[in-house]
């Protein structure tokens, strides 16, 4: 307790987050107390006025404490929002923050949502509720976004006198390293980092019996701090999902991803849904249902960033956290029905789920025999090698079933979920392919000596993760034994991408690689290249995440997906500098000794029955 209690440093960084507002006689200034979070995790109280006077527009700044960029870029978005929701002109007057606070810096964006609230309450004249506080950036549409050290930051508000505490609505569950201890034989004991999943709503209610409410714009902020409404508690998507799923301003490039992009949101939003249904509805005791909804949940967040993704503009992020939100949601409507039959039809349902997913992977082999027709074109086959990947993918899931049916079934729904994009990426191909075709046989020796590569360094670095090196490198192996050698040299470039990125992490210091990351991406030449773009957008979009909720694994993956980004562009250029395959004409072609031979048995055969038909003829006589 002393400790919290102690004076803060000078060195002080805190990053603000709004809380409570108490209106004073005056109804131009606002008076704010806020919750903060100092450099070593505590959760702190300091005074924010926001005071509004005649003047020519300005967003005027107290500079002591030192007020860093980004709260000063943040509070320049949080006006002119402010101006645009309450229709207020404010280009004649000036806006004054100042921050009170025993600090000499101050810095982060995560009061914009607050700071747009008490200025939309000082120039309307409209009081704040004193027993709110909130925490989130404000982005440049009125999105309330994602912000770091949420639990500090609800035990500061809720010692505050807070009842209720606002939270931006995609991090309902957010992401935690905690530390287990475990003894795998006597006297030994290890201590390993593992990643949970926080539900902030029952941390809140649990722990300091405060109601945590998500939002997603300033209008539910405002509804609840300012007009005394109540938004219902989780995430609401609704039959639109909260996004619309209609025209965005995408290059020719990466375009024929949008549609199933939104295909995989919708069927994530319905199968969330019916997850939900099924368990509120079921009679299953809690142990048998804590799975299904340990699922849902890892569902739901899946779904929030993947709009989040969509919103933004990165496709490869909407579908993939669409995708993941799917899995989840069938594992749990498995389990579901699994868990409410007797013994022998629980057999009989598991059994006939698997026969079901073999038979639809049965059936897309056939239906995708031309794939690697379209994998040798120089316009569709990024698309074509993509579905081979995911062909091959399935096909590994679906014959490493686990041991018990959670794993099972997990199994199957991801088989059905590649199967299904496999389908996808080649009905794109099709569409796509020009018949401009490169001789993909000249991949063969690189893929072989990739694959050599790329296993050479996965000994060394001992990541036996899902999805990691060794994934990829089963992968590359498995597709040069089918002969798609582009799709094998591929998944080799990514499992030593996949190494070397997580050997870059090791090397720079957090700080360095975020600058460094960004630097990178800045100056990527996606080249035209359907995966490099995708990859990149991505990238950026973790980069943008990881600092905004303060987690290593999304910088992680950024690097990762940056690598990814480059090695698909070299790869556009390697199919560029590759031959067009080789005429098919009947004498150049493979055929042609066959068909000599062929012709020759069929001449052969005609003047054995001529001369044969000779012999039985009777003879001509002379008179």
């Amino acid at each position: 307790m002393e400790n919290r209690m102690r004076l803060l440093p000078l060195s002080l960084i805190l990053f603000i987050i709004m809380a409570p507002s108490v209106v004073s006689d005056s109804e131009n200034i606002v008076s704010i107390m806020a919750p903060a979070v100092t450099p070593d995790g505590y959760g702190v109280m300091t005074e924010i006025e926001i005071e509004v006077i005649p003047g020519r527009g300005r967003v005027l700044l107290n500079t002591e404490p030192f007020i860093g960029l980004q709260t000063q870029n943040s509070e320049k978005i949080a006006a002119d929002i402010a101006s645009k929701y309450t229709g207020i002109d404010n280009s004649d007057k000036d806006i004054i923050i100042t921050f009170r606070v025993n600090a000499t810096s101050i810095d982060g964006p995560s009061a914009g949502s607050a700071i747009t609230t008490a200025i939309i309450s000082a120039i309307s004249g409209t009081e704040m509720r004193t027993d709110v506080g909130i925490s989130g950036t404000i982005e440049p549409d009125g999105r309330v976004g994602p912000v770091g050290s949420l639990p500090a930051k609800i035990e500061a508000s809720a010692n505050a006198g807070h009842v209720i505490f606002l939270i931006p609505s995609e991090q309902e569950f957010i992401p935690v390293i905690v530390e287990v201890e475990e003894s795998p034989v006597p006297g030994w004991t290890i201590v390993r980092s593992e990643t949970i999943y926080l539900n902030l709503i029952e941390y809140g209610r649990e722990n300091f019996d405060i109601e945590i409410l998500p939002v997603r714009t300033i209008s539910d902020v405002v509804d609840i701090m300012l007009n005394g409404k109540l938004q219902p508690t989780g995430v609401d998507f609704g039959e639109d999902l909260g996004i619309v799923l209609g025209e965005l301003n995408l290059s020719d490039t990466i375009k024929p991803l949008k549609n199933l992009a939104d295909k995989t949101i919708e069927e994530a939003a319905r199968l969330l849904k019916d997850a939900e249904n099924r368990l509120s509805s079921s009679n299953l005791s809690e142990v048998q249902a804590s799975v299904s909804s340990s699922l849902i949940d890892s569902a739901r967040i899946e779904l929030a960033s993947s709009k989040n993704a969509y919103t933004n503009k990165v496709l490869y992020g909407a579908a993939n956290h669409a995708f993941r939100s799917v899995i989840n949601s069938r594992i749990a409507l498995d389990l579901l029905k699994y868990n409410s039959l007797d013994y022998e039809s629980s057999l009989s349902y598991l059994g006939g789920r698997i026969s079901e997913t073999g038979r639809k992977l049965d059936a897309v082999k056939i239906d995708l025999a031309n794939l690697n027709h379209y994998a040798s074109d120089r316009d569709s086959y990024e698309w074509a090698v993509a579905a081979q990947q995911r062909m091959t993918q399935a096909e590994m899931q679906f014959y490493s079933q686990g041991a018990d049916e959670e794993e099972i079934f997990r199994t199957l729904a991801i088989t059905e979920g590649w199967l299904n994009i496999a389908g996808n990426f080649y009905d794109i191909a099709v569409v796509l392919s020009s018949g401009k075709r490169f001789d993909s046989s000249a991949f063969k020796a690189l893929a072989s000596e990739s694959l050599v590569n790329s296993t050479s360094l996965a000994t060394q670095f001992y990541d036996i993760s899902e999805y990691g090196p060794f994934w990829y490198v089963s992968l590359a192996e498995e597709n040069l034994n089918k002969s798609w050698f582009v799709a094998s040299y591929a998944d080799s470039m990514a499992a030593t991408t996949k190494m070397y990125s997580q050997q870059e992490m090791n090397l720079r210091g957090l700080e360095d690689l975020i600058l460094f990351i960004d630097a990178e991406l800045s100056s990527l030449d996606t080249r035209d290249s359907v995966w490099s773009e995708l990859y990149r957008d991505y990238a950026s979009f973790l980069l943008e995440r990881s600092q905004k909720v303060q987690s290593i694994n999304l910088l992680e993956d950024s690097m990762f997906y940056l690598r990814l980004s480059e090695a698909h562009s070299g790869l556009k250029n390697t199919v560029a500098s590759m031959p067009d395959e080789r005429s098919k004409d009947l004498w150049g072609s493979d055929i042609a000794l066959p068909l000599a031979f062929g012709v020759l048995i069929v001449v052969f055969a005609i003047l054995s029955y001529t001369n044969q038909r000779r012999t039985l003829l009777p003879k001509s006589r002379r008179l």
